[in-house]
């Protein structure tokens, strides 16, 4: 039998919440450029999305219990 794994889901509502490096790491080489954390940072930074404009950033973070 294996270890079970404990594993933590939250929400978070802004991508700068998360390290750059982390973020992409989980990314294949050759990711579509819109779900690099540069360009979801940059739209969180320029009020692209937030506020009155009917988008909402919330991001899904499931980790282990290493983080």
């Amino acid at each position: 039998m294996t270890k079970q794994e404990a594993y933590q889901a939250r929400i978070i509502h802004s991508i700068s919440e998360v390290p750059e490096a982390s973020w992409n790491a989980l990314l294949p080489n050759d990711a579509n450029p819109f779900l690099k954390h540069a360009f979801l940072e940059a739209l969180e930074a320029t009020d692209c999305i937030g506020g009155n404009t009917g988008w909402q950033a919330a991001h899904l973070i499931i980790e282990d219990g290493e983080g």
